[in-house]
């Protein structure tokens, strides 16, 4: 285990470019503002990559309602196409608006290549 201090997208760009490492599963652990670091996985997926990896993004809504919609949504604006969501649920209401969501979902091959 080795502990790294860079920026999410530095560090996404870092690990897929190691030729000895394949990863499989990224954790954007910043609920406020870890969709805004996806941009960093549009066409940076290496060929040597069999399969595109797990993304796994917590995120926070404060819409009044709906609030897996807009969550999806923040996700979705960023990469600019839709996610084929395999796992969305809450982990808490952190405010009297505002909730944390967790979502899973495999980076789409067109946004990854």
């Amino acid at each position: 285990f080795k502990a790294y201090n860079l920026d999410a997208r530095d560090f996404i760009k870092m690990i897929l470019e190691k030729e000895d490492v394949i990863a499989n599963h990224f954790l954007m652990n910043l609920p406020m503002t870890s969709h805004l670091f996806l941009d960093a996985f549009i066409g940076s997926i290496p060929s040597r990559y069999t399969a595109m990896p797990m993304i796994h993004c917590y995120c926070f809504s404060n819409a009044p309602a709906k609030h897996k919609k807009l969550v999806i949504e923040k996700i979705e604006s960023v990469l600019g196409t839709k996610i084929d969501i395999k796992s969305c649920f809450k982990i808490r209401q952190t405010a009297s608006q505002t909730k944390e969501y967790a979502i899973s979902f495999l980076l789409p091959e067109s946004v990854g290549r």
